[in-house]
């Protein structure tokens, strides 16, 4: 489309919401566009701009979580997503990054395994995001469950 086409030069350009949106676009939600080695292109333009308020960087991460992005080998992709989810823990707060290196955490991936500091970050998910993932990691690894308090 016209759209995609305009959208996508701009990226190119530089335009970081350009490039977040060509990310949204290749995501694979609509199975015809997806193409995740694109994706992954353009998450790390936005990403390296800095640009705090996007969730590139959080997606790009999970991208490496979930093996979408091809790495040397699985430390080596762990490492990378672990990498990321700090970083934007760092830059914007991110509570789905939390619950994300929290697993990473939990079984040793891309980090030395701590279970304890699965649970601090997880149940920090909970209490200021109410989020359900994190809820259930801590569930169902016997751990207690916060109440959510909000900012």
């Amino acid at each position: 489309p016209a759209a995609l086409l305009g959208n996508e030069r701009a990226a190119r350009q530089g335009h970081a919401g350009a490039q977040f949106s060509m990310a949204r676009y290749l995501d694979g939600l609509r199975p015809a566009f997806k193409d995740l080695p694109r994706r992954a292109e353009y998450l790390a333009m936005a990403t390296a701009q800095h640009i705090s308020h996007f969730a590139a960087i959080e997606e790009l991460g999970t991208m490496y979580f979930d093996g979408e992005i091809p790495t040397p080998d699985a430390e080596t992709r762990y490492k990378e997503a672990v990498r990321l989810f700090k970083f934007d823990i760092e830059t914007r707060s991110a509570l789905y990054s939390y619950t994300q290196l929290g697993r990473c955490y939990l079984r040793g991936l891309g980090v030395p395994a701590d279970r304890g500091e699965a649970e601090r970050l997880w149940r920090h998910a909970v209490i200021k995001n109410d989020d359900e993932e994190a809820a259930e990691e801590l569930q169902s690894n016997g751990m207690e469950v916060p109440e959510y308090v909000g900012d």
